[in-house]
């Protein structure tokens, strides 16, 4: 694109759902009133600056796209072909959507309301169960993280939000059968009475929309509140990655077929770039006492030293999550020492609930109090001093 068209053609990152067809005409019309004349789909929808105008259009759906598609395919192009003796000129499609302009002024319908109608419901319950599909997966692969390891997100406000959010998102797209519900109800009733079916904006789109961007902003907000740098990092470095290779996959515009290649680039350079970032992850370092609060309580980590009767240090590294939540600690409790038991003879100097180790190490030791449930790691076990010690250093009664 020269300097020349660049002044000649502006763009609008514009989306509408196939339900709202109705208003993308309309939307398409104002805009030619304006002096702007849709061109077509590049990264965005394309308007050429002109003279104002009233110009005519018509969005239809083409039952045999898929929402994949960027750009007309042969059975698209075939379909828009025989609108052209009906007074339509086609300009251009993307997804399901084929965009024509009214060429000639006894231009009939390229579609009957009926099939229209038709068209629209199955494109539009296609695209939420796409969707839906996506949302349970997700939901499934984080409920069973959430599962097994309550501990990575129970103490962390940020990642409780994102586990929070999953599910959120499913919610709000199960919303949509019941919007998209309503719509055909609606629609049907007007048919039965010989009326056209309403086609315009729908506010619940709109308002899931808003919801998840909210949502959204409130995690970063909060990332940003908690000092978690490098994860904000992380998370700007894969948002740049996805938009900036889904705006060149959609600037392009590649077949079905050209997509699966581009698809594949972009998730090997999004793959190649988490594998960097987590291989230059700072060490943590345990030379300090590290702290995580959410709501539920803390989890903390860090290492004590402790010398014997003989001078000799001895590191004991530990993981330690409080909570004034029964519920919470017995989770973790479970979580924690699940495959574990408690061999004879342990436990006497904790004056705790439960204690239980792993025969795997040489000290790995699980400890539950009423609020507290402590994870020991060391060289040796520790005897009955150096138990007085750890707890009282850790706070343990």
């Amino acid at each position: 694109m020269d300097k020349q068209e660049q002044k000649t053609i502006t763009r609008r990152l514009r989306t509408f759902h196939y339900t709202e067809c109705g208003a993308f005409e309309e939307y398409l019309r104002r805009m030619s009133m304006k002096g702007l004349h849709f061109r077509g789909w590049k990264a965005g929808m394309i308007f050429e600056k002109g003279e104002p105008e009233e110009t005519v259009y018509s969005v239809e759906v083409f039952d045999r796209g898929k929402e994949t598609d960027l750009r007309p395919e042969p059975d698209a192009e075939e379909f828009a072909g025989s609108c052209e003796a009906a007074g339509w000129e086609f300009i251009d499609g993307n997804r399901r959507f084929c965009v024509f302009r009214r060429r000639s002024e006894n231009a009939v319908p390229i579609m009957s309301e009926e099939e229209r109608f038709s068209a629209v419901r199955r494109a539009e319950i296609r695209g939420a169960v796409r969707y839906t599909s996506v949302y349970l997966i997700l939901n499934l692969i984080f409920g069973v993280i959430a599962y097994l390891y309550p501990e990575l997100w129970m103490f962390s406000d940020t990642y409780m939000l994102v586990i929070l959010l999953i599910p959120f998102m499913l919610l709000m797209n199960l919303g949509e059968y019941i919007s998209l519900f309503l719509w055909y109800v609606r629609g049907k009733m007007r048919l039965s009475s010989g009326e056209g079916v309403m086609y315009p904006s729908r506010l619940w789109y709109t308002a899931e929309n808003i919801l998840i961007t909210a949502a959204l902003l409130v995690i970063i907000l909060w990332m940003a509140a908690e000092r978690q740098w490098y994860d904000l990092l992380f998370v700007a470095i894969i948002a740049i990655l996805q938009t900036g290779s889904r705006f060149r996959i959609n600037y392009i515009r590649p077949s079905r077929e050209e997509q699966k290649w581009y698809s594949l680039w972009a998730v090997i350079a999004v793959a190649a770039v988490v594998f960097l970032l987590n291989v230059m992850r700072p060490a943590e370092d345990y030379s300090w006492a590290g702290m995580e609060t959410s709501i539920l309580g803390t989890a903390e980590q860090g290492y004590i030293n402790i010398s014997s009767d003989r001078e000799e240090m001895t590191d004991y590294d530990y993981k330690l999550y409080r909570s004034e939540y029964p519920g919470v600690i017995r989770v973790v409790w479970w979580s924690q020492s699940r495959d574990m038991k408690a061999p004879a003879g342990i436990g006497g100097g904790w004056d705790a609930e439960e204690v239980t180790s792993d025969d795997a190490y040489s000290c790995r030791i699980f400890v539950r109090y009423d609020d507290a449930v402590l994870v020991l790691y060391g060289s040796e076990e520790p005897g009955e001093r150096e138990i007085r010690i750890l707890r009282d250093r850790l706070g343990l009664s």
